[in-house]
């Protein structure tokens, strides 16, 4: 089969969106699929290259910020008055005017490319990612000019129903979403979302397209391939078998955070307050050290917890052996049930401890991790719940030395089997069948 993805987000790239469909275009072509990719302009990548047997062509940069700033600046670049200046200009003067969302000059170029390559190379399925609701505005108009190719639309993050940080400005488009969103559910043959409550959400609103409509959860995607099933995957790869709290009797606790914090979605003082206040009532010495991009409003409050240290964007390569190194890891939920961080498949992939700070009632993070002793969900979303949160986080660290003082858990290989590359790419091959 010949697939056509759509994707501003794709290798090299280092973030969630690319992360998934990396992994899964190169599965694709290890079952014999022969795939082509169109994506945005990366650094000083090629314009075309091949990359684990897929066809990449890159079209112009997918926002403003790839525009000036080049991959590996801007962990340098934040914090710095010219970076504060360009946020404040993106935040003032781009954000509230752009549309569909942030990456609408890509649209023209990939538009003009991607009519050419359906014309031209004849695709027998079309798949684009969103977010950006840019990349479905691009197959939309594919899908119009060849009314009879099979188009998937994969929905990363929900898109009129993104209420914490809208896409665009809603109170100018927000009509102007909506019809965007209704034509995209008529005119793709299937759907596909990474949370149950995400499809529901949609169903309310597009009931009509429900039939088309399915769920694939995140992609367990990891650098290098472990040998045989993924048990304990962790250790198979950092190459150490080295319990959690080996160092932390008496020692630094070292806590580990992965990923981006997002203002109004996904923020840390919650955590950063329950976690000094903590550290402070037991007596115990603590790090947290966060790995991920830090949007430029939370570098101040980051200054005003000393036991924090942020390391920036660690490449792929580099998380298994940071993971490695910490005694348990910390999990912040999204402030919505629409949206499950692809970290968490990794996070529960690592056998480690995790401290999960809930943010909604129906947090589908507690849900892929129920049943397993080594997780603890603290409630922060009311000032009640987080004092009860509080104690339940106290009694969880104060039992994990004991309980975890010879491995890491390992998980059955059934609870890992649904996340891997090869299952999930399966999945949403069986759904471009015609």
């Amino acid at each position: 089969m010949k697939i056509l993805l759509l994707s501003p987000h794709f290798h090299p790239s280092n973030d969630p969106r690319s992360n998934r469909w990396s992994a899964l275009a190169a599965e694709w072509v290890r079952m014999g699929h022969e795939v082509r990719v169109l994506t945005a302009r990366y650094g000083d990548r090629a314009a075309r290259e091949v990359w684990e047997g897929v066809f990449i062509c890159r079209k112009a940069y997918k926002n403003v910020q790839d525009m000036l700033v080049r991959p590996g600046q801007r962990e340098r670049a934040v914090g710095s008055g010219r970076f504060r200046l360009f946020y404040y200009l993106n935040k003032h003067l781009w954000r509230p005017l752009h549309w569909p969302d942030s990456s609408a000059l890509w649209y023209l170029p990939a538009r003009r490319e991607a009519l050419k390559m359906a014309a031209s190379w004849r695709p027998d399925a079309l798949v684009s990612v969103a977010l950006p609701m840019t990349a479905h505005a691009v197959a939309l108009a594919v899908k119009r000019a060849h009314p009879d190719l099979f188009w998937l639309a994969d929905w990363g993050d929900p898109f009129s129903l993104q209420r914490l940080c809208p896409p665009n400005n809603r109170r100018l488009y927000g009509g102007l979403n909506r019809r965007l969103e209704r034509a995209v559910f008529s005119q793709a043959d299937a759907h596909v979302f990474t949370t149950e409550a995400t499809r529901a959400a949609y169903r309310a609103l597009y009931p009509e397209a429900f039939v088309k409509c399915h769920v694939a959860p995140p992609v367990l995607s990891l650098p290098a391939r472990a040998p045989g099933p993924l048990r304990g995957a962790l250790r198979l790869r950092s190459g150490s078998a080295r319990p959690p709290f080996a160092r932390a009797a008496g020692r630094v606790l070292r806590l580990a955070y992965f990923g981006t914090f997002t203002p109004r979605l996904r923020e840390p003082e919650p955590m950063l307050r329950l976690l000094d206040a903590w550290r402070k009532e037991s007596g115990r010495a603590v790090e947290l050290h966060l790995y991920g991009r830090l949007p430029e409003p939370f570098h101040p409050l980051l200054k005003r917890y000393d036991f924090v240290r942020h390391h920036g964007l660690l490449p792929r390569e580099r998380v298994w052996e940071e993971m490695s190194k910490a005694d348990v890891l910390v999990s912040v939920g999204n402030r919505s049930a629409l949206q499950l961080p692809g970290k968490s498949v990794e996070y529960l992939a690592s056998g480690l401890p995790v401290l999960h700070f809930q943010e909604v009632e129906e947090d589908p993070v507690c849900e892929l991790f129920a049943g397993l002793g080594q997780f603890c969900a603290v409630p922060v979303w009311e000032d009640g719940l987080s004092a009860r949160g509080g104690g339940q986080m106290d009694t969880f660290l104060k039992a994990l030395p004991e309980a975890m003082s010879h491995q890491t858990a390992v998980l059955p290989e059934e609870r890992l089997r649904p996340y891997l590359p090869e299952f999930i790419a399966a999945f949403y091959a069986d759904l471009l069948k015609p």
